[in-house]
């Protein structure tokens, strides 16, 4: 009789343990998207994705995010310029963009990503981030 009762308290013990396992792992996070669908986030896009974002046609904001004198030496096409340093300032230039496409770039990806948890902070809903800056890809380029 005592086996029976250990033994029902072990079935019962990992039944609970295997619960609380399957509730732990449905709540992380996969994918690139840094929050869920109804929240902002940004994603980030390697150069093939980037464009091809460039080329459908969608009405995007471009944003070089370099410093003027970078952008002076050669920028994507279309892209205007806000100098990461004063980003945070400059985001009324993008409040026609808050439901739209922001497309951001810099030389390597690392500001651009900072870059897009800024506008993530502030509600901008459809935001990529090109994590192959100019440096690392042969984006075709403009002055």
């Amino acid at each position: 009789m005592k086996k029976n009762k250990k033994l029902k308290m072990l079935v019962m013990g990992l039944l609970f343990a295997l619960s609380i396992t399957s509730l732990v792992g449905c709540s992380s996070n996969k994918g690139n998207d840094t929050s869920s669908k109804s929240e902002s986030s940004y994603k980030n896009i390697n150069a093939k994705e980037t464009e091809d974002l460039l080329a459908s046609g969608d009405d995007i904001a471009v944003v070089d995010v370099r410093s003027k004198g970078e952008y002076d030496e050669g920028h994507i096409d279309r892209a205007q310029n806000i100098d990461f340093n004063d980003f945070e300032n400059n985001l009324t230039i993008l409040d026609d963009y808050k439901e739209k496409p922001v497309l951001l770039y810099c030389k390597t990806g690392n500001r651009s990503e900072k870059a897009a948890k800024i506008l993530q902070k502030h509600g901008f809903k459809k935001v990529y981030n090109a994590t192959d800056g100019v440096e690392e890809h042969d984006y075709k380029l403009v002055k």
